[in-house]
């Protein structure tokens, strides 16, 4: 059986010399992959989205924005900063308005040739405002956050991105003490990359 398996390969082999692809089938060791050289800025990449804020404390939600910009530091890395407008809501008279500034790095993992995995993980600076009675009251602070997504590549330069993005914060307000606000961020964006 053995011998027969090696005379079929030694007849496989004289035939595909014969028909001159035999210097094709043993070239492939000699194929080299390179990709292009990448320039600071071809690393870049700027996003829009929106979407939908839930408000875990209010319970209540409202639309959200946001705008970023990253760095890619290599296939998998990325280092990215944004700011958001997380909407505002009403809960018995007292209206909450949020906005956020974002920075964090964000890992990918290519799933197909046209649709990326990743997930962020950073620090928000947020601010908190509360008007109560036509009053405003305001507080401010620093908190981990993190997020899913997927990236939908629909051109070589242009990305549509699917995120859900998770922020906790602990504003103290006079008269009421302090609030645990967990805030989920439903998204869908536009990426460039330029």
């Amino acid at each position: 059986m053995k011998q027969a398996a090696m005379a079929a390969g030694a007849i496989l082999s004289l035939v595909l010399s014969g028909a001159g692809l035999g210097s094709v089938v043993f070239a492939a060791d000699d194929i080299v992959v390179s990709r292009p050289h990448q320039t600071a800025v071809s690393r870049l990449y700027l996003g829009a989205a929106a979407g939908y804020v839930d408000y875990r404390e209010m319970k209540d939600g409202d639309a959200g924005f946001s705008l970023y910009g990253g760095y890619r530091l290599d296939e998998v890395l990325a280092l990215e900063i944004g700011w958001s407008d997380l909407g505002n809501v009403n809960k018995g008279g007292d209206e909450v308005e949020i906005s956020v500034a974002s920075a964090a790095v964000v890992g990918s993992l290519p799933l197909r040739t046209d649709l990326t995995g990743f997930a962020r993980l950073g620090l928000v600076g947020w601010n908190y405002e509360l008007t109560r009675s036509g009053t405003k009251e305001k507080d401010s602070g620093t908190d981990l956050w993190f997020g899913l997504g997927l990236d939908y590549d629909i051109g070589g330069r242009s990305t549509v991105r699917f995120a859900a993005d998770y922020l906790t914060m602990e504003p103290e307000l006079s008269g009421i003490g302090q609030l645990d606000e967990r805030l989920l961020f439903f998204s869908v964006g536009f990426v460039y990359k330029p």
